[in-house]
């Protein structure tokens, strides 16, 4: 039967996005958004912002994710009367949220110079760039796990994948009520995007939970699943991560412009699609195989060796090639060409019957990965009590006057980009 090692857990390593280190109130003052503003307010979330950005720089060398997380809770505390009245958190949209217009570095499309933002944008990128870095932790810590360690391990990296999906989901619901989509706006901040990033979060915790429910098989207490584990359950498990992955993709392809960043994601999940569907294709010809039907668990064997040599061929297609990756695509290759050797032997010695001419239906897949639901914290009582929110008079022309000049300046930019992409051909 199919089975799973933590060095077989690769999950995508994402460039996470950078921010700058922002000054709330010369924010304000510069663009002239706000005729009053409350100072202590936007000096508290100046801070707040700084401690959060330092986090985002370190994630990668950071062994405990505790600092980043209670990094983005603060600051979405402080900054929670951006985004809701202080006495209505979730509701209406607060007369603050178009105040701040935030720079975010593009993390893997081409940088644009323009990107009409509010503080939902922000809070938005906040969440997706703080689920990256669970990610992106969770990525690196299972490929440590050793025998002594693994239970620990494979438990919080699969709480980690599930916090992220859930902080990634809710970036994708903020976007979706809060920002409306132009033209112009960046791949990154689209809606669909992020549907692809939600996707490759669970497709991480869908492996990570299988890897467990394979390693606590004899365990019934501490297993994810509560029916008994069987090759069954194990092909349906695998084959939801082959479709997460494909859905994955399909987001990202609605949204792909020739980013070869996208490109690479994009392959990436295909990769993943393709080898999980190879795995099951191998369980259910185990499955089959058991029940006496050889003719359709031969057929089951060659449709995953055939499977399994597109992952290959892909992974090796892509612009970084990832040896791990290949490595893992080659192994379930090469447990297909032994699974087809020990079918064909079977039906030699003992089954005598024809290979089927197409293999079964694979079982539905069996969700076991979900998102932890992820609610954006109270605004900060004590920072937001005593009237400070009404101490905000916001000036509407001289938003819609900024936005406005700020089109005007990225659309000069694109036909300029256009005339020398012309000149070159």
């Amino acid at each position: 039967m199919c089975t799973l090692k933590p060095c077989d857990i690769l999950l995508f390593r994402f460039q996470v996005k950078k921010t700058n280190e922002l000054n709330f109130a010369q924010k304000v003052k510069f663009h002239g958004f706000a005729e009053k503003f409350n100072v202590p307010v936007c000096n508290a979330c100046t801070h707040s912002r700084d401690s959060l950005v330092r986090q985002y720089q370190v994630h990668e060398r950071a062994e405990d994710m505790d600092p980043l997380r209670n990094a983005t809770t603060d600051y979405l505390t402080k900054f929670g009367g951006f985004l809701y009245h202080p006495d209505n958190p979730g509701g209406e949209a607060s007369k603050l949220h178009p105040l701040i217009f935030f720079w975010w570095s593009s993390m893997i499309c081409k940088p644009t110079n323009y990107a009409a933002n509010n503080s939902f944008y922000d809070a938005a990128n906040v969440l997706v760039n703080t689920g990256l870095c669970l990610l992106n932790w969770a990525g690196r810590t299972i490929l440590r796990s050793t025998v002594s360690t693994a239970e620990k391990i494979e438990k919080e990296c699969y709480a980690a994948c599930c916090e992220a999906a859930g902080m990634i989901e809710k970036a994708r619901d903020l976007l979706a009520q809060h920002y409306e989509e132009q033209l112009h706006t960046p791949i990154e901040a689209r809606v669909g995007f992020v549907e692809g990033l939600l996707a490759m979060a669970l497709a991480g915790a869908q492996e990570l939970g299988t890897l467990r429910a394979m390693h606590k098989e004899e365990d019934k207490e501490r297993m994810l699943m509560k029916d008994q584990l069987s090759p069954e359950l194990i092909t349906k498990l695998l084959h939801q991560c082959a479709q997460l992955y494909q859905e994955a993709h399909n987001h990202f392809k609605k949204v792909d412009k020739g980013d070869d960043g996208l490109t690479v994601i994009m392959k990436f999940c295909l990769v993943k699609s393709h080898a999980y569907m190879a795995y099951a294709n191998i369980g259910m010809a185990f499955t089959t195989n058991k029940k006496g039907d050889n003719a359709s668990a031969m057929a089951s064997v060659r449709k995953a060796k055939a499977v399994a040599q597109n992952a290959v061929k892909l992974a090796k297609e892509m612009k970084k090639a990832d040896k791990d990756l290949i490595r893992w695509a080659l192994s379930i290759q090469n447990e297909a060409d032994a699974k087809i050797a020990k079918f064909d032997r079977e039906n030699t010695m003992v089954f005598h019957q024809k290979i089927a001419d197409d293999p079964p239906e694979l079982v539905p897949p069996q969700v076991l990965a979900r998102a932890k639901p992820y609610d954006l914290p109270r605004p900060s009582e004590e920072l937001w009590s005593n009237n400070v929110f009404d101490q905000f008079v916001v000036k509407g022309k001289a938003i819609d006057d900024h936005a406005k000049k700020e089109l005007d300046d990225w659309e000069k930019l694109q036909e300029e980009e256009k005339k020398k992409d012309t000149k070159k051909k």
